[in-house]
């Protein structure tokens, strides 16, 4: 499958975080996979097939096993996948996302998939999978936007850690602008941010100097933290600038299910 193919479906996947050169995550299976816990199969489905219409995708099916969603293309996207995979005897490509469904003990464990097809002259139906990093991590931030959690023995070989448990996100004036401002309710002992002397009730407004104006941005600028790099955190106190710096950490692999890191919160009791 021609890149141009994967340029179109991953515009057409709507807002993706983390989506980029490198996989967000790697999975024990090197597939788009995670866990819904404690849940029920058709009420995965129903989350999974409502992201698909937060994104303006067409649910094809729903069902506690599978849901399938067609992702919307105009005619100009069409074309540009249509010469792609290089026939013009055929209708109009389709693109389509798929979410399997299994039980998994008490969870329910999901795996995405996503590829195009075109109808050919005779009749015949041809389709092309759709792979390479940016649409893998589309389909991993589907999956957790819709409730989805990391599979045990996942990896982040591309993903900086700062250490952020719980926060509370809201519009926060710095320098005489609005800005998102992120205040720690917690923060994971041993962490970029703890490590960097971060407390509890600080509020973050920049990461080396760039503000952001919603997560969208936040997490651009998480994506630019270089892993073993210094990188520096703005953030309010009491009142005050106060300016942090630490060497960026690699995030770490999932150890188990309902993985847990120690928080600062449980170290001060």
């Amino acid at each position: 499958m021609k890149k141009l193919v994967a340029i179109c479906v991953i515009a057409s996947l709507g807002s993706v975080a983390h989506a980029g050169k490198d996989m967000v995550a790697v999975t024990p299976s090197g597939l788009a996979d995670m866990a819904f816990p404690s849940s029920e199969a058709a009420a995965v489905a129903g989350k999974l097939a409502n992201e698909c219409m937060n994104r303006r995708m067409t649910i094809v099916s729903n069902l506690p096993t599978e849901v399938v969603c067609e992702v919307p293309m105009g005619v100009v996207k069409g074309a540009l996948v249509q010469a792609a995979i290089g026939n013009s005897y055929s209708t109009t490509p389709r693109q389509f996302v798929r979410f399997a469904l299994v039980n998994l003990d008490a969870d329910v464990r999901a795996q995405g998939s996503a590829w195009v097809e075109t109808q050919m002259a005779l009749g015949q139906v041809r389709r092309e999978p759709l792979n390479g990093d940016a649409i893998y991590n589309g389909l991993m931030n589907m999956m957790e936007t819709a409730g989805g959690k990391y599979l045990s023995g996942t990896s982040f070989p591309n993903q900086a850690f700062i250490g952020k448990a719980l926060s509370d996100d809201q519009p926060t004036t710095f320098k005489g602008k609005t800005t998102l401002g992120i205040t720690f309710m917690d923060l994971v002992v041993g962490g970029t941010l703890q490590n960097a002397g971060a407390k509890i009730g600080d509020t973050l407004v920049s990461i080396n100097g760039k503000t952001f104006q919603n997560h969208d941005e936040f997490y651009d600028r998480l994506r630019r933290v270089v892993i073993g790099a210094p990188v520096k955190f703005t953030v309010i106190r009491e009142g005050k600038i106060v300016e942090l710096t630490s060497l960026a950490q690699q995030r770490p692999t999932i150890t188990g299910k309902g993985d847990s890191l120690p928080l600062l919160s449980e170290q001060q009791k």
